[in-house]
């Protein structure tokens, strides 16, 4: 998770019994929970910018001392979440057919111009 974002706040646990402390990109806790007690592991990141990501996930899997912090696929003890690197909307395209409208502003002008030029004559005439 956290080679893809920041640890903003956090990680602390709903029991005294266990600690939580952020090492690296590793959120680590440690003690001993009784059988059947449920604790909650609680923090907060801000996502990196995309050229500070790692895999662009942020993924959070639970292993015991000892073992490879793996994800087996439908296992609850694991989460992925992609993180889009094209969530940000990219910026408007200002000016970009300045060109075409310049020629038919000219156009126009033209017409106009030679419409002007037309009546006047016929009125002469």
């Amino acid at each position: 998770m956290l080679d893809d974002a920041t640890l903003a706040s956090g990680p602390t646990s709903s029991d005294a019994a266990l600690t939580a402390k952020a090492s690296g990109d590793t959120i680590r806790v440690t003690g001993e929970l009784a059988f059947g007690k449920v604790a909650t592991v609680t923090y907060a990141v801000t996502v990196n910018d995309d050229a500070h990501q790692g895999d662009h996930a942020l993924d959070n899997v639970v292993a015991r001392t000892g073992d490879d912090p793996i994800c087996a696929p439908d296992s609850p003890l694991c989460t992925h979440h992609p993180v889009n690197p094209s969530a940000v909307p990219p910026l408007a395209d200002t000016g970009s057919d300045v060109a075409g409208m310049l020629a038919l502003l000219i156009l126009l002008l033209g017409g106009g111009g030679a419409a002007i030029v037309i009546t006047r004559r016929r009125r002469r005439a």
